[in-house]
């Protein structure tokens, strides 16, 4: 009985990695960004980016990396995308603001 929960338990954890193993669209990359708090413009970005990874490769099943490995869980590696863009808005913000915080005296 253990061995097959076991089997059923991994079937469902290959039917997770399945969900995620293909190109999405450009509104579902648009959609995951806007859930994460990300612009439409970040999203484009990283979108023509992968697309661009495939442009020779007429029906490729999935994005390829920077060195043309497969990308099968797209949603993690655009998560690349959006810690980078988190440095490039924290640090804009930091440049607009003084380095030091001033507390007032109570």
């Amino acid at each position: 009985d253990k061995d097959k929960d076991k089997d059923k338990d991994k079937d469902k954890d290959k039917d997770k990695d399945k969900d995620k193993r293909y190109i999405p669209t450009l509104k579902e990359v648009e959609q995951y960004f806007a859930e994460n708090g990300y612009t439409k413009e970040i999203a484009n970005k990283a979108y023509t980016y992968y697309q661009l990874s495939i442009e020779d490769s007429p029906g490729a099943k999935y994005w390829k990396d920077g060195k043309g490995n497969n990308i099968k869980n797209w949603k993690m590696k655009v998560r690349i995308w959006m810690r980078e863009e988190g440095k490039i808005l924290h640090n804009k913000n930091l440049a607009g603001s003084s380095a030091y915080e001033i507390i007032p005296d109570k």
